[in-house]
């Protein structure tokens, strides 16, 4: 397992190559002048950076997401990729410790374009949950909750196709993922997000409309 994305209190950007045909003629300088030259010491990059404010804690206070990748290993039942299409099933769209996971194969792209919207002008600070419950409520004033709607059938349920357990156990929703693009160094939001939703339709007007709400109440 390998986390990714954590976001630290201060941004951790790689180093700047440094300039060392400029610090070479300064040491030669002083070293003429009879100054003592000491060793000049590596600048640490990012990953030096990255573990230094891990070890000491120094999270971010406004994010609270994290990017983790999980490898599977052959077993005695299962093969790794029947292992991963499994974990995927079974977990994606679930609730975990307050947060909705978005379980995918590093192969099986960004979902469907047809169901995903756009949504621009967000506060840096916006969350992914926080997407969720606001158009899980647009779309459930008009259309009513998913897991209550008769003939539901153009729906996101391609990776449940062979887990019929883990469709069972799942709420139905009409938020299937929510993406917000974030700076790789703050990990705070670029201001933008892909919301997709379970069924393919063209004419949503009631999501462009409420749409300015939702900049409205981020402040934007």
């Amino acid at each position: 397992m390998r986390f990714r994305s954590v976001a630290f209190q201060r941004p951790t950007p790689a180093t700047p190559a440094p300039r060392t045909h400029s610090l070479e003629r300064t040491a030669e300088w002083r070293a003429a002048k009879g100054d003592d030259v000491s060793t000049l010491q590596p600048r640490l990059g990012s990953g030096d950076k990255k573990r230094i404010a891990f070890i000491k804690h120094e999270l971010h206070d406004d994010a609270d997401t994290v990017t983790v990748y999980v490898v599977f290993a052959y077993g005695a039942d299962l093969a790794p990729d029947e292992a991963a299409k499994s974990a995927i099933a079974a977990l994606d769209n679930t609730q975990y410790m307050g947060h909705t996971l978005r379980a995918d194969a590093i192969t099986s792209g960004i979902g469907d374009p047809k169901r995903t919207v756009f949504v621009g002008s967000l506060d840096f600070a916006s969350r992914e949950e926080d997407l969720r419950v606001f158009f899980e409520g647009v779309v459930s004033a008009e259309r009513g909750p998913r897991g209550v709607v008769a003939g539901d059938s153009d729906s996101d349920d391609e990776g449940d196709a062979g887990d019929q357990s883990a469709s069972r156990s799942k709420l139905k929703t009409w938020v299937t993922r929510v993406r917000i693009v974030r700076d790789k160094d703050s990990q705070l939001g670029k201001g933008f997000a892909y919301v997709q939703f379970a069924v393919r339709s063209s004419s949503h007007t009631p999501i462009r409309h409420q749409t300015d709400a939702l900049q409205s109440e981020t402040g934007s």
